[in-house]
């Protein structure tokens, strides 16, 4: 088994107050490859839901709402580039209020 570089000591929380303050971290797998990880985590939880994207996917823009306008039918606009992810009434909201920790990759 080929070791993996990662940076546990290194989490942190977001500075956003939109996305839910998830903590943010990272590794490399064997090929090099950065991989981010986010956590939103509640005490006592009753159980841990992993959620995992794919190729050109994104676990934050799956998940949790995004803060874009849409003015007509052919363009958005994105309201706050800083706080693009929206955690109020995003599914990992609803995971956390029901007891779940919640990890994406």
């Amino acid at each position: 088994m080929e070791e993996i570089e990662s940076n546990d000591d290194e989490l942190r929380n977001t500075k956003s107050n939109l996305d839910g303050n998830p903590k943010i971290g990272w590794f490399c797998n064997k090929n090099g490859l950065l991989i981010r990880t986010y956590g939103w985590l509640v005490k006592n939880a009753i159980g841990i839901i992993l959620l995992i994207h794919g190729f050109k996917a994104h676990a934050r823009l799956i998940f949790m709402r995004i803060n874009l306008k849409m003015p007509d039918s052919n363009e958005g606009l994105v309201v706050d580039t800083n706080n693009y992810y929206i955690y109020k009434d995003s599914w990992i909201e609803k995971f956390n209020q029901n007891s779940y920790s919640v990890y994406a990759l």
